[in-house]
């Protein structure tokens, strides 16, 4: 066996003062190395700095840091999608808004220890709104009646904390002899854990097995998304999109964090071969 490919990602997200936060994102390839920053508001979450730097790239791109002048004032929240596509493009362009679009979804995941700041009277409070904002968006909130433990209890609140969220996802892809791929994916950050391994066929491109394990998470409905998986065995990589890959994960019955896992890694894993 050989290991072909690696690939790590770190979303940080830290609270700077009273008044601002820093979320960013520290991308790391065997053959590209890049990284984002945003400054935010504590209070709006609007975006006072965004800065892409990149280190390392296949096509020899200098080392450069810029600012990207146009996420200023746009809110680091749901719904930010056309501002990142209308200010992100050029060189990169779409790698570039996955990691801007990763920081963000960090910093999401970091309002929990931003309650009073953020205008929440109580954790009841943030939980009712997650309940009725999300409502049917993933496993967990497809299936409220089933929970036995509260997102936000399982958070475990404390806003002294510097670092407000911390996520790592790891892909390592490696080829055994001529005929078979070999995928590892996992992610881990404060509220979930995840473990992928697939198995494809190097010629034909098919998923001839898939594993997939859900150590942490909010509550034990979420664990049972990573029964969906077996869904993907038999699946051509070349032939699948996105909203295939989703529906087959179960839509708003699946992990969307999984299900992102296992995108990335599929994607990824094509791209190599």
């Amino acid at each position: 066996m050989i290991c072909v490919y690696n690939a790590h990602s770190y979303n940080l997200v830290q609270k700077e003062s009273t008044q601002q936060i820093l979320a960013q994102t520290h991308y790391i390839t065997t053959n590209t190395e890049v990284k984002v920053m945003i400054w935010c508001n504590i209070n709006t979450f609007k975006i006072k700095k965004a800065v892409w730097e990149i280190y390392r790239t296949p096509e020899k791109i200098a080392m450069s840091s810029e600012e990207v002048p146009g996420l200023q004032g746009v809110r680091a929240y749901f719904g930010c999608g056309p501002a990142l596509r209308e200010n992100l493009s050029g060189e990169m362009s779409e790698l570039k808004r996955k990691l801007f679009a990763d920081t963000i979804t960090a910093v999401i995941q970091a309002e929990v220890y931003l309650l009073p700041e953020r205008g929440y009277t109580s954790l009841a409070a943030y939980d009712r709104y997650w309940d009725d904002m999300y409502a049917g968006a993933c496993r967990y909130y497809s299936n409220l009646e089933r929970v036995t433990s509260k997102l936000m209890d399982y958070a475990g609140v404390d806003n002294s904390l510097s670092s407000l969220f911390v996520r790592q996802q790891h892909l390592n892809i490696n080829q055994v002899d001529t005929d078979k791929i070999i995928v590892n994916a996992a992610l881990n950050d404060f509220f979930h854990e995840m473990a992928v391994i697939i198995e494809i066929a190097a010629g034909s491109l098919i998923i001839e097995r898939i594993f997939a394990e859900i150590l942490r998470s909010p509550d034990r409905v979420c664990k049972e998304a990573a029964l969906l998986v077996d869904r993907l065995k038999g699946k051509t990589l070349k032939a699948m999109t996105k909203k295939e890959l989703i529906n087959l994960l179960g839509a708003r019955q699946g992990c969307t964090h999984l299900i992102e896992l296992i995108y990335n890694s599929i994607n990824d894993a094509y791209k190599l071969i």
